[in-house]
């Protein structure tokens, strides 16, 4: 326990070990800058299935393996862990427990539910506009990714305006280039057996890998010595992908891996000529940095946050015109000097973020809740 006088925050974290890409790679990014909250005036706790070690010592873990469970998470594990730490916040992603007397502050990555409503299933529509818009009405403060998703948010939930801080994402330290052998037996492990363009996410509509399938196949010809390798863990979308393009995927041409390892996951990146991310709504975009940052050059949107997240160290297409990005692949494989060009910004330009920068912005997002919010009653405006 706490002492009672300190500050103490309880992450959310049950997402650790989920596989949910980006918020999971978030919410871990935070739990290993204990030191930097620490200096910042926090203790902070994660509320996770199983202590991680390599994320956050486990004194300062609530370990409850059945968090991951909605219900139980909400009525049971927070209001349990809250108590017992004596913790004066809570941060969570997207849902909250709107009911509790703590404070808390939720990340909203994004609000595509609401801005592109055709891309969100029905369960997470219904979520995200019920427990989501009730989880917003009565946070303290919210933390967002990019500018994009300050005004995204601050569109959608306007009494939130002046308690949105932006708290950028980074990368993982697993994330640099790998050295050729052991890009070479990876690549052998997954049945790539040529120079490949590279599309990393989980595919659904709103990552727009059909438009990259098209355009991979518009940009090459049949019997060209290079392949399309999608990694991300299988989905209704690719699988009718597969069926429509049974041909490249029967061939070899386009290859879909599956969910990789962090480490799987920077051998691609390191071995590939670009990675392809013309999303069509982020808001942020992690692949575009972990990319860069093991050396990869980029295509990605020049549209929401992408531009944000890629600065001028990628090249930007309109993620809606398959021509245009089948244009992006045919300069990347025939311009060796792009390449190199866009290298080395990448190398640059991911420099400026780091977790440290997001956890010190964090922590004056949870100062910012402790201000509205003080001892539990909102401090309501004059």
């Amino acid at each position: 326990m706490a002492s009672a006088g300190s500050h103490v925050a309880l992450i959310d974290a049950h997402l650790i070990g989920a596989q949910e890409t980006g918020n999971e790679t978030y919410t871990a990014g935070l739990l290993g800058q204990a030191d930097v909250f620490a200096a910042a005036g926090w203790r902070v706790f994660a509320l996770m299935p199983a202590p991680r070690p390599d994320l956050i010592a486990p004194a300062q873990t609530v370990a409850d393996p059945r968090c991951a469970d909605d219900l139980y998470r909400f009525f049971r594990a927070i209001p349990r862990a809250l108590a017992g730490l004596r913790a004066g916040l809570l941060h969570v992603n997207y849902h909250a427990p709107f009911w509790i007397k703590t404070p808390y502050v939720v990340m909203i990555h994004d609000v595509s539910y609401r801005a592109r409503p055709r891309f969100t299933s029905p369960r997470n529509f219904a979520l995200q506009n019920i427990l989501g818009w009730l989880t917003a009405l009565r946070a303290s403060a919210v933390t967002t990714p990019s500018h994009f998703s300050r005004r995204e948010v601050a569109r959608l939930y306007p009494w939130l305006r002046d308690r949105i801080v932006v708290t950028p994402n980074a990368v993982k330290s697993a994330f640099y280039p790998r050295p050729p052998a052991e890009v070479e037996q990876v690549k052998r492990a997954l049945d790539i057996s040529a120079p490949y363009l590279l599309f990393v996410g989980t595919p659904q509509p709103r990552k727009n890998v059909a438009r990259v399938i098209e355009a991979f196949l518009a940009a090459t010809r049949e019997g060209e010595h290079v392949q399309l390798v999608i990694a991300g863990k299988s989905t209704p979308t690719l699988e009718r992908l597969r069926r429509a393009h049974q041909a490249a995927f029967a061939s070899g041409r386009v290859v879909a891996t599956g969910y990789v390892s962090d480490d799987d996951l920077a051998c691609l990146y390191s071995g590939c000529i670009a990675l392809v991310f013309p999303s069509l709504y982020e808001g942020f975009g992690i692949p575009v940095l972990e990319a860069m940052a093991c050396g990869a050059p980029v295509i990605t949107s020049n549209t929401t946050a992408l531009p944000e997240a890629a600065g001028e160290a990628a090249l930007l297409v309109d993620p809606e015109d398959t021509a245009a990005i089948a244009a992006a692949m045919r300069r990347m494989l025939d311009e060796p000097e792009l390449r190199a060009a866009l290298r080395a910004r990448g190398f640059a330009h991911v420099k400026r973020f780091t977790w440290a920068r997001t956890a010190r912005a964090t922590a004056e997002a949870y100062q910012a809740a402790m201000a509205w919010h003080p001892k539990g009653g909102h401090r309501r405006r004059s």
